[in-house]
């Protein structure tokens, strides 16, 4: 760690006081309409500035923490649900996640007012979904953009979780319960955000430690994930008929299928119609299903139908390949001509 430099920590007093004084400030003049404006932009470089303080220099940074703890969680209850908020939120739910080991957060509260409200879709979620899927993935599903709403509250979860896992589950079963009782008696659109919701504080409180290739490799034992997916991912949702109907909700639902590949039996998951996702299938069982699927992604690429060249067909394939390896070799000569033919069309074009 770079120590503080001097003139930042002679002055520190006065940089916190400006810092808590502008995370108060309120002016239409410079704050945004749809997206975010100046207001909101300052804002959210102050969370990180106290990000960085609280995991660097938590010596110097202490005899603020509880006043800077306070108003970033005023910020945050105090904020509606418009997207221009989202990185503004994204970025305060970090700051508390980075304290929860020394603030003693109300678990309760940070659940009520915190979590629960960034974990539900929004209409806007639904149509990113409908408009431009990539970028949802992008978001939710891969994670690789770290400033939404929902990864920075699941991150929340998981750092209350290590002061007090049982009573952080406790409190979240309760709120998937009363969702699914919610879900019950909703109309269908409510009904599929409710348990969307479900699945993804599910997630949060069960996975402990996982890596990218792995999945998941400790779970939380207070979390029954074989009982969650049976109950609700897998015979309500995956098997229900017509397949295209639910699309947001099924996404969730094969997103819990691959981050807990590791824990669910294969004779649960090959029940599904997405049973090709089967974890811990060796790759003589899966050859047949996932070879079929190859030249249909490669010629859906080449013709630019659907989503045009798109990024996560290519990595499914090679995906494929990867896992299948030698078994594979055969049909994979036999995509080099496709492959070649992607390659050409787009050097000719690679904007």
């Amino acid at each position: 760690v770079i120590d503080l430099p001097e003139f930042f920590e002679d002055h520190r007093e006065d940089y916190f006081r400006g810092f808590l004084e502008l995370l108060k400030f309120q002016h239409e003049a410079v704050a945004g309409k749809e997206q975010q404006g100046l207001l909101e932009q300052v804002k959210g470089a102050i969370c990180e500035c106290l990000v960085l303080y609280a995991e660097k220099y938590q010596e110097e940074f202490m005899p603020f923490l509880l006043p800077c703890v306070n108003e970033v969680w005023s910020l945050l209850v105090g904020l509606d649900q418009q997207e221009k908020n989202d990185q503004l939120v994204a970025k305060g739910i970090q700051f508390l996640s980075s304290t929860a080991a020394t603030t003693g957060l109300s678990l309760h509260l940070s659940c009520e007012k915190v979590v629960f409200p960034n974990v539900l879709l929004r209409d806007s979620d639904v149509e990113l979904f409908e408009d431009n899927p990539l970028e949802y993935v992008r978001r939710d599903m891969e994670a690789a953009d770290q400033e939404t709403r929902r990864r920075s509250s699941m991150d929340l979860v998981k750092a209350m979780g290590r002061l007090n896992e049982a009573k952080v589950t406790e409190i979240l079963i309760g709120y998937v319960k009363a969702l699914m009782s919610k879900a019950a008696s909703a109309g269908a659109g409510e009904a599929e955000r409710f348990k969307d919701a479900c699945i993804f504080l599910c997630i949060a409180m069960a996975v402990r430690e996982q890596t990218h290739r792995e999945g998941v490799t400790v779970t939380n034992q207070n979390v029954n994930v074989l009982d969650f997916f049976t109950s609700l991912v897998a015979s309500p949702e995956l098997t229900a008929e017509p397949l295209s109907q639910r699309p947001v909700l099924r996404a969730s639902c094969l997103k819990f299928v691959t981050v807990f590949r590791n824990q669910l039996p294969r004779e649960q998951v090959g029940s599904t119609p997405q049973g090709q996702l089967a974890p811990r299938y060796d790759p003589s069982s899966m050859k047949g299903h996932l070879l079929q699927t190859v030249h249909p992604m490669l010629q859906l690429v080449a013709s630019s139908k659907g989503i045009p060249m798109n990024e996560y067909l290519m990595r499914t394939v090679a995906r494929i390949f990867s896992f299948l390896k030698q078994q594979g070799a055969e049909t994979g000569l036999a995509t080099l001509s496709p492959l070649s033919a992607i390659l050409l069309a787009m050097s000719a074009n690679p904007s």
